[in-house]
């Protein structure tokens, strides 16, 4: 059986977030800073779409749920594009500074963005967005975390919760992007083209001025044309280098490559790899974790009871505008 999702994912070293090692779009800028990491496949546009429209049809505008210590936030189409720039502003508003590293595919789509936030020269959290499956990872130390659980994202919620345009937004996006499926020879530029057009004009009232992403799939959607010899990275472990072939899985902590063998993955654990569409953690990165701080827990379920109790103080006759949920594992 040929496994191929994961570890056929793009096969370029991955770079720390060190936006002096990167061509920067914007060098200027001291608080927020842009990076642009090219690499060499073509974006799933079909795919892409598909995700779009499953995303548009989730009944909850927010669910968090715990992964192996990190924080998981899904997101209905609408409300994670006003969540990725009311979350970019705020955390800039409070002083922080934000590295953001784009990665794109050949031509031109923003497949991922990953937001390492400083606080001086301390390193809180990371963001990383995957914007075709509308959803959010936060990684980092597990008390940065708590304190954007707690601090932040309570606010950001609650601001997301004064537009009462998602259901409309996301009944649009589904039209536009089945629109496109339905219509053999359109390309994909030109259904995010309308489906950008339509969920900025009812983001605008809130003064969200970033711009809205390509639609875009995680690494594992993508094309799996191999790449050239120098350009294969090196597994952690044995130090030769992940070739074309589907032996190597990236891990989502340290961004390193491993291989299977290395790893110790038997072939029961990659086909679980490969249907799962949850980060790879390897087990150094794992041993380091150790156990979830349960205080992570808590102050995610405390987020959410008071969010949801400040919906709840509407006056009668109002429906909450953000539905959300909260799972632990």
């Amino acid at each position: 059986m040929e496994l191929s999702r994961r570890s056929r994912r793009s096969r370029v070293t991955k770079v720390p977030f060190t936006p002096s090692k990167l061509k920067s779009k914007n060098a200027k800028v001291d608080t927020v800073n842009l990076t642009v990491l090219p690499v060499n496949y073509e974006l799933d546009r079909s795919k892409a779409i598909k995700n779009k429209i499953e995303a548009a049809s989730r009944p909850h505008s927010v669910i968090l749920s715990m992964a192996r210590g990190n924080i998981v936030i899904t997101f209905s189409a609408a409300a994670y594009e006003e969540f990725k720039s009311v979350t970019i502003n705020y955390l800039h508003s409070k002083g922080l500074t934000l590295n953001t590293t784009e990665t794109t595919e050949k031509r031109g789509a923003v497949v991922s963005e990953s937001t390492a936030v400083f606080e001086g020269n301390n390193k809180l959290f990371v963001l990383n967005f995957y914007n075709s499956k509308s959803k959010i990872l936060l990684n980092g130390n597990q008390g940065h975390i708590i304190t954007f659980v707690e601090n932040y994202l309570i606010h950001i919620l609650d601001i997301l919760d004064r537009n009462d345009s998602f259901s409309d937004i996301n009944e649009q996006i589904r039209e536009y992007c089945e629109q496109f499926l339905n219509k053999s020879g359109q390309s994909a530029e030109n259904c995010q083209e309308i489906e950008t057009a339509s969920t900025g004009k009812k983001l605008s009232s809130l003064n969200v001025n970033k711009a809205l992403s390509l639609p875009a799939v995680d690494n594992a959607a993508c094309g799996n044309e191999p790449l050239i010899g120098p350009q294969f990275p090196l597994c952690l472990v044995c130090n030769k280098q992940c070739d074309e072939n589907p032996t190597s899985v990236a891990c989502d902590i340290c961004y390193q490559w491993i291989h299977f063998k290395c790893e110790g993955l038997t072939p029961e654990n990659v086909l679980e790899i490969e249907l799962k569409d949850d980060s790879y953690i390897c087990r150094m990165c794992t041993s380091q974790r150790g156990t979830v701080n349960s205080d992570t827990d808590i102050a995610v379920n405390s987020c959410i009871r008071q969010a949801n109790l400040n919906s709840n103080t509407e006056s009668v006759g109002q429906t909450p505008s953000t539905r959300r949920t909260v799972v632990t594992d």
